[in-house]
C-alpha cells in the first residue's frame, strides 16, 4: 500500500516542478508586463513618458506648467513682429500647422497663433531654446 502511494507521489512531481520553475499550467504568474499595462489608446507626444502623457497639458511637466499659466493664455491676442516666427516645425517635433496658423516661440512659450490676428490658439509647451 505504501509503495503504491509513493509512485502516484513521484508522477505528480514531474508536473509540478515545471510548474514551479517555468511558470506554467494553471498556476502560471498573471501579472502583465509593464508595456502591457495601463490605457494604450493614449495619443502621446513623441517620447514622452505615461505620467506625463495623462497631465494637463499634456506631456509637460509640472513646474513647467506653472510657467505655462502664468503671462498669456489662449484667446489673448499677441504681436507677431515680438515673437520668434517657428520656420521649421520638425525641430519642435511638430508637423506644419494648420493653414493661416503659426507656430511661435513668445516668452519661453510654444503657441499656436492665427497668422492673421495674432490671437492664441493653443499654448503647446515651454521651451528651452530656438530651435530655428
Amino acid at each position: 500500500m505504501n509503495g503504491n502511494f509513493d509512485m502516484r507521489l513521484s508522477a505528480l512531481a514531474a508536473p509540478v516542478a515545471l510548474i514551479t520553475i517555468f511558470g506554467i499550467g494553471p498556476f502560471q504568474a498573471t501579472a502583465k508586463p509593464f508595456h502591457a499595462q495601463g490605457d494604450r489608446n493614449l495619443v502621446v507626444a513623441q517620447g514622452c513618458p505615461p505620467g506625463l502623457a495623462k497631465k494637463s497639458p499634456s506631456c509637460v511637466p509640472p513646474g513647467q506648467a506653472k510657467k505655462i499659466s502664468r503671462g498669456f493664455v489662449v484667446g489673448d491676442v499677441i504681436d507677431i513682429r515680438r515673437a520668434h516666427v517657428v520656420s521649421h516645425p520638425g525641430r519642435y517635433g511638430l508637423s506644419n500647422p494648420p493653414e493661416g496658423d503659426l507656430y511661435v516661440v513668445k516668452d519661453g512659450r510654444l503657441v499656436r497663433v492665427d497668422g492673421r490676428t495674432g490671437q492664441i490658439l493653443s499654448i503647446l509647451r515651454v521651451v528651452d531654446a530656438l530651435l530655428d
